[in-house]
């Protein structure tokens, strides 16, 4: 995790600066592979987990569902302008990437 979370972190200020829309193509590509290899994948989580075939399909499925779905938020990011308590102030509230997040998932389950 350790070797993970530095390569993160070398990367984050280049992937940073790339426009939104580009990092969203990532992840489109990410879910267009595991669709391409759903029944390789399911096959594996059924072997590591016990998960009956059909199940295990449908969820690698769902995964890739919702990576494209979090991809299309690309188009969706704005901002905000917020009243100052100082008079002919505005504050502009921007959404960019901030850092690395990393998660562990305790439970025997796909990522989605």
């Amino acid at each position: 995790m350790d070797r993970a979370i530095a390569a993160a972190r070398g990367a984050q200020k280049a992937w940073a600066r790339r426009p939104a829309i580009e990092r969203a193509q990532f992840l489109r590509r990410i879910a267009a592979r595991l669709r391409e290899n759903v029944a390789r994948i399911a096959r594996t989580i059924t072997e590591e987990q016990g998960k009956v075939l059909g199940l295990a399909e449908v969820e690698v499925n769902f995964t890739a569902d919702y990576l494209d779905y979090m991809a299309e938020w690309a188009r969706r990011i704005e901002g905000e302008v917020i009243s100052s308590d100082r008079v002919n102030e505005q504050i502009f509230l921007l959404r960019k990437p901030m850092g690395v997040v990393a998660g562990i998932l305790p439970w025997n389950s796909p990522s989605s």
